[in-house]
């Protein structure tokens, strides 16, 4: 680079990483707007961001839908019911929950990756 900044190859990115316990994303000022690929949410801090066994986060999925190394929802059905439980209301009741859940689910990059 022309200021004789560098960036990190992805193996110093991820010791850096472990080193600082903050996620690769968060370490290089949230350049990505992170979405957990199995229900959704938006991974807005670290907290939220699931990580490996090893303590590694892993930035694809959130710490409720992957833990200890293992997705908690077996189907996307399962997923579906859990969500539509806790948050439908009277303004999003659980027939419009279960739609919206229905289409957009299968979008997101764990689903997809299970169908092929």
């Amino acid at each position: 680079m022309v200021n004789g900044d560098t960036v990190p190859n992805i193996d110093t990115l991820k010791l850096l990483s472990k080193i600082f316990d903050v996620s690769a994303n968060t370490f290089l000022g949230s350049p990505r707007k992170l979405i957990c690929q199995c229900c959704g949410m938006p991974l807005d801090d670290d907290g939220q961001i699931s990580r490996e066994p090893d303590g590694d986060f892993n930035e694809d999925y959130c710490k409720w839908c992957y833990a200890d190394g293992e997705f908690v929802y077996k189907s996307v059905k399962e997923l579906t019911d859990f969500l539509v439980g806790h948050v439908s209301n009277e303004s999003f009741p659980p027939e419009q929950a279960r739609a919206y859940f229905n289409a957009h689910l299968p979008q997101l990059g764990h689903w997809k990756n299970r169908e092929k």
